[in-house]
């Protein structure tokens, strides 16, 4: 018996429970502004959010998405693990982002890919803006 270490056999177990290959749990904001927006530290968000809206989240809470993760995936749940984490970023993000007028909030694209197939795929709220969606709502700001 080995204490503090897992054993080949141990190891074999847990591949045939679990299987092989690379789960993928991802958020897209797809806006044109959506990278300056939370890379840029000196820009004002006088209606709420800030930079890093993506980064922020996800530091926050990737030691809770790692535990609800760990804890389904010898149950035979993974993929639903993944997708409640997209979900959650995604919700995280949505709440983090610069206000504008909701865009940015709004266009979180929830996404799970196992081994190269996208098996969960949420459209965000908001398509992405073409530019002259953009020069109306900037238009209408002024």
């Amino acid at each position: 018996m080995a204490h503090g270490r897992f054993t080949r056999d141990g190891y074999r177990r847990v591949l045939e429970q679990v299987g092989q290959g690379t789960i993928t749990a991802r958020v897209t904001i797809d806006q044109k502004y959506a990278q300056d927006q939370h890379e840029e530290l000196t820009y004002s968000h006088p209606s709420g959010g800030s930079a890093k809206y993506v980064t922020g989240p996800l530091l926050r809470n990737y030691r809770r998405y790692y535990r609800a993760i760990a804890r389904h995936i010898l149950e035979g749940g993974a993929l639903a693990a993944f997708r409640s984490v997209a979900e959650d970023l995604s919700g995280s993000i949505e709440r983090a982002a610069p206000v504008d007028h909701g865009y940015l909030r709004n266009s979180g694209h929830p996404q799970v890919i196992d081994n190269g197939s996208v098996v969960y795929d949420r459209s965000p709220r908001v398509h992405r803006l073409s530019e002259a969606e953009i020069r109306e709502a900037t238009r209408d700001e002024s």
